[in-house]
This record gives C-alpha cells, sequence and structure tokens, in this order.
C-alpha cells in the first residue's frame, strides 16, 4: 500500500467557531427533539452526557445525518440495517454509549467531522455503525488514529486520477486497516510521521508494506537508528533501492546492535 503526499486543504464536514454553554446545547437538543421525530427518544439521554465536546459532535452528527434531495448518495444514513433500523439512528445511539464507555470513539468521530467533507463524513460514519465505536478495546487503536486523521485525509482526498468517490473509500479503507486488534497502535502515529516523511522526501518510489510495519513490535529507538543510516544503504544499492523492503530494513535491521 502506498501513501500519496499531502496537497491543498480541505473543507471541513463542521466548523465550529465558538464552544457552546451547556445551556446553549441544551436548548439546540431541544430544537433538534422537536423536529427530529426519531431523535426525541435520545434527548434526555444526549443532555446527561458529561462531556460538552460529545454533546457537540453528536449534534454535529445530526445536522450532517439531514437529507439531502438530489444527491442520492447522501442518503445512505437513511438506509437500514439488518434489523430495520436507519443508520443515523444506530451511530445516534453508538455515539451516546460511546461516550459512556468508549470516549475516544466520540474523539474519532470529531476528528473525521473536522477534517473530512460533508459527504466525506456522511458516507464514512454511516458505515461506522458496526459497532466499532462502542468497541472498548480499540481505545488506543482509535487514539493514536485521531492524531494522524489530518494526515491521512490529506493524503487521501489530494490523490490525483482518482474520483471523488473512490477517494472516500481510501479514507474509509485506512480506518478499516487501522482500526484492528492486531494494529500495534505505537506504530499508528510514525507511519505517517515519520516513515511515509521519509519515503515522502527519497527520489526512489519506495514502496510501505502498511500492515507489517503496523504490526511491528520494533522499539522506537531500533528505528530511530535505522532511519539514520537507511540513506546511506538506500545509495549504495543505486537502481535497486526501489526494490529494498524499507519496512524490514527500519524495523528488522541488526547490523547495528
Amino acid at each position: 500500500m502506498g501513501i500519496s503526499k499531502i496537497g491543498k486543504t480541505i473543507v471541513p464536514a463542521v466548523n465550529r467557531v465558538v464552544p457552546r454553554t451547556r445551556e446553549e446545547l441544551c436548548k439546540s437538543i431541544d430544537e433538534a427533539a422537536k423536529k427530529n421525530k426519531f431523535f426525541r427518544k435520545y434527548a434526555q439521554e444526549v443532555k446527561s452526557i458529561s462531556s460538552e465536546e460529545h454533546i457537540e459532535t453528536i449534534l454535529d452528527v445530526l445536522k450532517i445525518s439531514k437529507r439531502e434531495f438530489f444527491a442520492q448518495e447522501n442518503d445512505i444514513f437513511f438506509s437500514k440495517d439488518e434489523n430495520g433500523i436507519k443508520y443515523r439512528e444506530v451511530l445516534i445511539n453508538d455515539l451516546i454509549d460511546a461516550s459512556k464507555k468508549n470516549p475516544e470513539a466520540i474523539n474519532l468521530v470529531n476528528a473525521i467531522l473536522q477534517n473530512t467533507s460533508k459527504k466525506t463524513a456522511k458516507y464514512v460514519l454511516a458505515h461506522m455503525t458496526t459497532g466499532i465505536l462502542i468497541t472498548h478495546e480499540l481505545s488506543n487503536q482509535m487514539r493514536e488514529l485521531i492524531k494522524v486523521i489530518p494526515d491521512i485525509a490529506q493524503r487521501t482526498f489530494n490523490q490525483k486520477y482518482r474520483l471523488p468517490s473512490e477517494k472516500r473509500d481510501d479514507f474509509m479503507m485506512w480506518l478499516v486497516v487501522i482500526l484492528n486488534s492486531k494494529t500495534n497502535f505505537d506504530k499508528i502515529v510514525p507511519l505517517f510521521k515519520e516513515l511515509s516523511v521519509f519515503c515522502d522526501k527519497r527520489p526512489e518510489k519506495l514502496t510501505i508494506r502498511v500492515n507489517k510495519f503496523l504490526k511491528s513490535k520494533a522499539s522506537e529507538e531500533k528505528m530511530a537508528d535505522n532511519y539514520r543510516v537507511l540513506p546511506s544503504v538506500l545509495e549504495l544499492l543505486g537502481k535497486k533501492a526501489k526494490k529494498l523492503d524499507v519496512v524490514d530494513f527500519v524495523t528488522k535491521n541488526t547490523n547495528l546492535y
């Protein structure tokens, strides 16, 4: 799997200017309950959430979940799951539970809203109604993933020769790959902040074997030492450098030990 380079700015799905007080949020909840019949049964639960930011995120999700005519793909929230419940209702219910049991999931949803377009956010969040948001076992992976959501968004949505729908699928694919019990959470940030940045700066087209890197147990110190000698190794390899498995080298090279 490759990682494309960072490009232009993305217009986010939501844009909060000033944080609202709890009183203002409760007023918004009441107004939403009047307009959305399905939301009425959740209103009191949402009000009881201790984090104002979590309430704000739930209201943002509710806001972008409105039906938009002449844009059929945006109606995915109104499709029903195997139990006959609309995805947006499943999502709101999961977010309420996650706020109490897996707060990192709410923070992840907030990061998606702040760093992707409205269409992408709706598409991705509708596909996160499989119980993943209430999977506490993935909280560490979610916490680290939040730190690189801007990087993933930039690198995904600025790919050339990809249709918008393909870019949305690519973004969601990254979430699927990373939010895995086999992912070592301490490798998520280095994947984007270190390894991909190193490869971006090289003239060779180096391939990053993402799954292998994410499952690696190499220490931060070991990888740092290997990064330092890697440029010299690539220079020695010359034209053969592009065939080097950089993940194996960075995580497994033992010449320095």
